[in-house]
């Protein structure tokens, strides 16, 4: 059955707001997008939906407790809150560089979770 879904497109700054028609997992209609990338972005919002986690993990030692952590690339937005759940219980031991690997291979994803800043050791 046919069903209509409004989507605001992240791709780019223009924000498309798009309507699409959607019978299952196929976009059957679609309008209000300005380019392909926001065409783009509404079929794979419909088959696929995934984020990029950006959070914090504790660490010790450090010169500050939290350390931000972000994935390398997208996971499957119906795994973020059991990805959460597991960072939650992560903590890491200072010092840390910037791109240094937290969580290799969150939830078997195949997305690395790495630190986000450096954080030096505490004095």
């Amino acid at each position: 059955m046919k069903e209509q879904r409004e989507f605001t497109c992240i791709r780019c700054p223009m924000g498309c707001r798009i309507s699409a028609w959607v019978d299952g997992p196929d976009v059957v209609e679609m309008s209000g997008a300005t380019c392909k990338r926001g065409q783009e972005y509404v079929r794979e919002e419909v088959k696929d939906p995934r984020r990029t986690i950006i959070t914090t993990v504790k660490i010790e030692g450090g010169i500050v407790h939290m350390l931000p952590v972000h994935t390398k690339k997208t996971i499957p937005k119906a795994l973020l809150p059991k990805a959460m759940q597991e960072l939650s219980k992560v903590t890491v031991k200072a010092p840390v560089k910037c791109g240094d690997i937290i969580v290799p291979n969150i939830l078997g994803t195949g997305a690395d979770v790495l630190a986000s800043r450096d954080v030096e050791k505490k004095n």
